[in-house]
Formats: structure tokens, C-alpha cells, sequence
């Protein structure tokens, strides 16, 4: 159980970081 909460955790984590980044890049193009 620790270790599938973990890593699904792990896998939102990561998603979370993509579309922020996404966001940030986004941001980044409607200044410049």
C-alpha cells in the first residue's frame, strides 16, 4: 500500500510540475 501511494503520489507530483511549467512557459511568450 505505502509503496503504490507513493508512487502515485510521485506520478501526480510530477504531472503537477509538467503543467506549471507549461504555464510558466506560456506566461513567458505572452510577455516577450
Amino acid at each position: 500500500m505505502s509503496q503504490i501511494s507513493t508512487k502515485h503520489r510521485t506520478v501526480l507530483f510530477r504531472r503537477w510540475m509538467a503543467i506549471i511549467c507549461c504555464l510558466i512557459i506560456n506566461m513567458a511568450y505572452l510577455v516577450y
